[in-house]
């Protein structure tokens, strides 16, 4: 009971499906081997590859993104209390300190078309999760980029960027 995630990893590279790693923490977990009474279970066949992803910063589509990744840290604190029933059990599980990171890897034809998209000023990152559903992370910056000095056919780079938040996660 009390389930609450504690980190979220979610990303997708071409020729891929859409990967997501949580970690849960709970004020009382149960374990058991026995499936839920009533409840129907099936291989879910409903995977997300790369060309039903899309990422968007504020409202242009980023159209030389490879690859993509998104974390969701909530840094949970657990709090036991001292007592005589159940004083194994955590009292509370708050939120601490949410931390929102991500990277992603662009392939740009020049260094010009790399400046305008990675300009240092504050933007919102969407990124399309397949269907109608979405992550919006608000108030990003770029936090690592590492451009290459000398200019090749292709300028491949990865841009690392963090997120004041808040992040809406939808399906609308």
């Amino acid at each position: 009971t009390g389930m609450k995630f504690h980190k979220v990893s979610v990303s997708c590279s071409i020729e891929d499906v859409i990967r997501a790693v949580a970690e849960f923490q709970g004020l009382d977990v149960t374990i058991g081997t026995a499936k839920i009474s009533g409840a129907t279970y099936a291989d879910h066949s409903g995977a997300v590859a790369f060309n039903e992803t899309y990422v968007k910063k504020d409202t242009t589509t980023l159209d030389r993104v490879t690859d993509w990744k998104f974390d969701i840290e909530n840094n949970l604190r657990r709090v036991p209390v001292i007592r005589s029933s159940n004083g194994h059990l955590l009292k509370y599980l708050p939120f601490r300190h949410r931390a929102l990171s991500g990277e992603l890897t662009f392939e740009f034809e020049s260094k010009t078309e790399a400046d305008e998209i990675l300009a240092d000023t504050e933007f919102t990152l969407e990124f399309g999760l397949g269907g109608t559903c979405k992550a919006v992370f608000n108030y990003c910056k770029w936090d690592n980029i590492s451009i290459p000095s000398r200019m090749e056919e292709l300028l491949s780079l990865k841009a690392a960027f963090v997120a004041k938040g808040p992040v809406a996660i939808t399906a609308s």
